[in-house]
């Protein structure tokens, strides 16, 4: 789960490093096979 979060940082950050960006505590976050097994 933890990757999944690095990742949707640095997809966030890959469009404008420019910007602080903030997440919502409880923001979605994508699953797959392998975090609900």
């Amino acid at each position: 789960m933890v990757i999944r979060c690095i990742a949707k940082v640095a997809d966030a950050y890959t469009l404008d490093k420019r910007t602080q960006h903030s997440f919502k505590p409880h923001g979605a976050i994508a699953y797959d096979d392998r975090i609900l097994s």
